[in-house]
């Protein structure tokens, strides 16, 4: 009975170490479930960028109006938790920024080469574009 009692103790011990570890190396889901909504953010301002960029030789749009846009586009002009519209403001003819709130950092030497141009701190901030690129804007630091 002892032995069977120490054994369950140990084994018990060694899953409660690993659950931790797992925690602190991967991070909560509350963790996980912040940086996914944070993708969902930067998908959303990729898209809105693209949309924003007028024709060539139209003026850049005055705002995010949500009237202006079709209902799927609606969701993605908004944040996905607090249903707030992202920011957006004209800087001048050419240049443009978008602006989010994120939950999480997430610094460029932890992405991917090709996205590290999307790396953002915790809390608000905006990412600028030159509208001038053909197929899309370009992002500028």
């Amino acid at each position: 009975m002892k032995g069977q009692g120490l054994l369950l103790a140990v084994v018990s011990a060694v899953v409660v170490a690993a659950v931790v570890t797992g925690f602190l190396v991967m991070g909560s889901p509350k963790d996980a479930r912040k940086a996914e909504l944070d993708k969902r953010r930067i998908e959303d301002l990729r898209m809105l960028a693209n949309f924003m960029t007028p024709e060539t030789g139209r003026p850049l749009r005055d705002s995010l109006e949500l009237n202006a846009y079709s209902p799927d586009l609606k969701a993605q002009v908004t944040d996905p938790v607090t249903q707030v519209p992202y920011g957006y403001r004209v800087i001048d003819r050419d240049h443009f920024e978008l602006c989010a709130t994120f939950d999480t950092e997430v610094r460029a030497q932890d992405m991917q080469m090709w996205e590290r141009e999307w790396a953002h701190p915790k809390g608000r901030h905006c990412f600028r574009f030159d509208a001038r690129y053909p197929g899309g804007p370009r992002r500028i630091p």
